[in-house]
């Protein structure tokens, strides 16, 4: 039996094409080929991400946002590697320093220290 990241990749791959997959999760539509086929060596990462990003019924836990979709995770940490220390709202601010730390998207929490 499938392993439950690999299922819920190939459902999303599925539903929302490798594209959106791809840039969701934020790695590339051979990569999410290659571990959907088996062939991937490094598939731990992955896992992780996919099961973050898919595992609590397609939502995912933001700290600031509370439960949003994977889409809105990927476009407010992509906004936030671009926005940087230019940020003259609070609310803003404090969404880029926890987007750069989200362990969903490969950063480090500072509880998990």
């Amino acid at each position: 039996m499938a392993e439950i990241w690999l299922k819920l990749l190939k459902q999303n791959l599925e539903a929302k094409g490798p594209k959106k997959v791809s840039e969701e999760i934020g790695y590339s539509t051979a990569t999410l080929n290659l571990c959907k086929n088996g062939k991937y060596a490094k598939t731990k990462a992955v896992a992780a991400r996919v099961m973050a990003l898919y595992g609590n019924n397609g939502k995912v836990e933001c700290p600031v946002l509370g439960d949003i979709t994977p889409q809105k995770c990927a476009d407010h940490h992509g906004h936030a590697k671009t926005v940087g220390l230019r940020v003259g709202n609070p609310d803003t601010m404090r969404l880029h320093k926890t987007c750069l730390q989200c362990p969903v998207r490969g950063g480090q929490a500072n509880d998990d220290r």
